[in-house]
Parts: structure tokens; C-alpha cells; sequence
């Protein structure tokens, strides 16, 4: 009996996830390439933010951006927010999670027309979304002059604070005007997970089975 409580057990509370690319907005690395001064502290302390979209309920481990270095070294630190899209205008709404300081991994980037560029990738540990749209939105936080946020190659889905993320703007600030920053978001997609009726039928299963074990 008790090999028959743990494979029903196994049955329901099963609930595949695959790591993968929640969303890519990959770098524009043409000819057209250029990158935005609202990711370089130069140009104030300013979030550039870029939104993307779930189509199934994910689980958030990760961020990922792309710059240019023209003027000097990657970042040393960095604020990153996670907000929804129920702003004025679909713009960033409510925060549902944040970070700061150096947790981040750079590398070097793809080589474009005009720039070598820089990778990113930010761990965010844990957060759990709905599908729907969101916005992720990212700072820099360095000494020196850093580098500017890449172009994506969407053409929308671009917005920027100069206020710590209290109001938005569409489109990036200060030089640059394009319709996307390049982002990637990486996660896992959860399925199959019990709903509370299948909980409390898995909940009087064992229940009933362990009372059957006693009578055997």
C-alpha cells in the first residue's frame, strides 16, 4: 500500500517546468545600431524600461540586457524593477519585484556593424507571473562613464523614468529616439499544477489509503 500512496503522490502533485527564453528582443546589430544614454549615469539616474509579455502563468529567475560601451567600462552596479503594464497608456504600472548592486554577470557581447557590445544577465532568484504584459526596467548604479542600453529589434515596448520609476515615458529619453530596448527574460513555464480540488481529492486519497494500510 505504501508504494501505491507514493506513486498517486507523484501523479498529482507532478508539475513539469522547462528553463527557457520567456522573451527576446534581441540586439540590432546592423548598420542602423545605436544605444541610449538612459542606461549611462551620465545622463542622470534614469530607469530604461522594455516590455514583453507571458503567454502561460512563468516563474522569473533571470533578466538579460545588451549594451554598448563607447565611452568606458561595463557597469559596476545596477537597480533592475519588474513592474505589470497597468500604467496611463499600457506604460509601467505597479512594482512586483526589484534588485540592486552588482548581482549581475557580464560577458562580452555579439560584435555589430558599428559597436562590439556587452551581455548582461541579472539573477532575480524568484518571482511568479501571470501571463499578461509586464515591464522590465533597469539602472545603472557606476562610478565611472558606463555603457548605453542597446537598440532591440522590435519596434515597441520602450519606455524610461527619470524619476526612480514614478512616472514613465514612452520611448527612451535623451538622444537615441527608437522602439525597443534589447532584453531577454528567462524562466521556467509551470504546468500541470494541482488545482485546490485536485489537492483536497489527493488529501482524502492518502486519508483513505492510509486507513486501509491500518486494517491490512
Amino acid at each position: 500500500m505504501r508504494t501505491s500512496s507514493l506513486a498517486l503522490m507523484a501523479v498529482l502533485f507532478a508539475s513539469p517546468v522547462s528553463a527557457a527564453i520567456l522573451y527576446s528582443n534581441a540586439p540590432d546589430l546592423g548598420p542602423s545600431q545605436v544605444g541610449n544614454c538612459v542606461y549611462n549615469t551620465t545622463c542622470g539616474s534614469i530607469y530604461a524600461a522594455q516590455k514583453f509579455n507571458l503567454s502561460t502563468s512563468s516563474n522569473l529567475t533571470g533578466i538579460g540586457i545588451n549594451t554598448i560601451i563607447p565611452n568606458g567600462g561595463p557597469a559596476t552596479g545596477a537597480n533592475w524593477l519588474i513592474t505589470d503594464a497597468g500604467g496611463m497608456g499600457g506604460l509601467p504600472g505597479a512594482i512586483l519585484g526589484s534588485g540592486a548592486g552588482s548581482n549581475f554577470t557580464v560577458s562580452a557581447g555579439p560584435v555589430g556593424a558599428l559597436f562590439s557590445t556587452t551581455d548582461y544577465v541579472f539573477d532575480i532568484s524568484s518571482l511568479l507571473l501571470p501571463a499578461g504584459d509586464y515591464y522590465v526596467a533597469v539602472r545603472a548604479v557606476t562610478t565611472n562613464i558606463a555603457d548605453y542600453l542597446s537598440k532591440g529589434v522590435a519596434t515597441s515596448g520602450a519606455a524610461s523614468s527619470n524619476d526612480g520609476g514614478l512616472t514613465w515615458t514612452a520611448g527612451p529619453l535623451f538622444f537615441g529616439t527608437f522602439g525597443s530596448f534589447a532584453l531577454s527574460v528567462f524562466g521556467e513555464t509551470a504546468t500541470d499544477v494541482p488545482e485546490p480540488a485536485s489537492m483536497a481529492l489527493l488529501a482524502a486519497g492518502l486519508l483513505g489509503l492510509g486507513i486501509a494500510r491500518k486494517r491490512a
